[in-house]
């Protein structure tokens, strides 16, 4: 829809733009251990939403 294109082209835009907007400078960095954390927690919803016979 026109919103979602309108949207994500604004966050592209501010992405590229090298200015930081103010909800992402006050978070923290993230670490690997909380990406690894991430990985597992959406792996097996992605591949249940692809195959879910393995059910």
């Amino acid at each position: 829809t026109l919103i979602t294109a309108t949207y994500s082209l604004h966050m592209f835009l501010m992405t590229q733009r090298n200015k930081n907007t103010q909800h992402m400078s006050i978070l923290p960095p993230t670490h690997t251990r909380e990406h690894l954390l991430m990985i597992m927690h959406i792996l097996p919803l992605l591949m249940l939403m692809m195959k879910p016979a393995l059910i």
